[in-house]
């Protein structure tokens, strides 16, 4: 092959690469891959669907710490083991079914013996999901009605998840993944989650109290005194009661406020230095450190995907 051939060949692929680049960017379409020690993810946020963020990891062996996060979270198995920690328990998280955790449900998921796998998570705002609740059962719902079950074995479902979720990260009209996104929620709401008055026991009022007030001062390094002051509550008694109805002590239950915060701050375009010393940490490497744990990225790389539209094609 001639110089001239390989130098036209080239010119042609290049144009070809920055067309798709170019149409992803006018359809809205924001993703970033993110290659490092056995991890390959891709990130779904569109500013036109606000209500849903997606993530696609291949070939992963990425371990996280105990976390929770304000939205409502649904995953699947695609290949490889999982280990499921919710709560108290622990159990396999086999391929075919669906992981449901509601907003702020401590769990984690890990590879078994650090078997890489290929998992999908879909994390939703429970103020729209709330709408189509209210839909469903009833148009006076105040609350998102979480999910009876956390783990929900229905091959349909499942499926129908796992086109759902690749389809989001495809080149196609907004109606067509807004339809097939309600379809399926609609389906999964009326399935796993049942519409009854519930009332909260005195001890859970009390630990809502808590975490209302470590919500409040994310900012603040606070003081285990300082809870107990504010709730009127023994300090060694606050540790037992968070801890059994909680499953977090009220220390990693601030971090992971904190951690939510800096991706909220991140969103709005806050250097990465000024959300790090806003939100109390020690220096920029304690951030990063409890960042990574909780998102399984750096603040950088999060950054990069929200902000910089940094874009590449999903595989098949």
């Amino acid at each position: 092959m001639s110089y001239k051939t390989s130098s036209t060949t080239y010119n042609i692929v290049c144009n070809f690469l920055l067309y798709i680049l170019t149409l992803m960017y006018y359809n809205n379409i924001f993703l970033i891959t993110i290659v490092g020690d056995k991890l390959e993810s891709f990130f779904f946020k569109d500013d036109k669907m606000p209500y849903i963020e997606s993530r696609y990891d291949k070939v992963s062996d990425v371990c996280y710490v105990k976390h929770s996060h304000n939205t409502i979270s649904i995953g699947a198995n695609e290949d490889g083991p999982t280990e499921l920690t919710c709560k108290d328990s622990i159990c396999r998280l086999e391929k075919g079914a669906l992981l449901l955790i509601n907003p702020f449900e401590v769990h984690c998921c890990n590879p078994i013996e650090k078997q890489a796998r290929t998992y999908h998570m879909m994390f939703l705002d429970p103020k729209w999901c709330l709408e189509i609740q209210k839909y469903i059962f009833n148009d006076e719902i105040k609350e998102f009605i979480p999910f009876k079950k956390t783990i929900l074995a229905s091959p349909e479902l499942y499926s129908e998840y796992i086109e759902l979720n690749k389809y989001l990260f495809s080149n196609s009209f907004y109606l067509e993944k807004e339809g097939k996104l309600i379809l399926f929620l609609s389906k999964l709401f009326d399935k796993v989650c049942s519409y009854e008055e519930n009332y909260l026991d005195e001890n859970n009022k009390k630990v809502e109290k808590i975490k209302a007030f470590i919500d409040k001062n994310v900012y603040e390094n606070i003081t285990l005194s300082e809870i107990s002051n504010e709730v009127n509550i023994n300090q060694y008694r606050i540790i037992r009661l968070f801890n059994k109805t909680v499953y977090l002590t009220p220390h990693a239950y601030l971090i992971n406020a904190k951690i939510n915060k800096a991706k909220d701050l991140i969103k709005e375009e806050l250097p990465l230095n000024e959300v790090c010393f806003s939100l109390g940490f020690f220096d920029q490497s304690h951030f990063t450190k409890c960042f990574k744990k909780i998102v399984a990225v750096t603040p950088k790389q999060y950054q990069d995907r929200i902000l910089h539209r940094l874009q590449l094609p999903i595989e098949e």
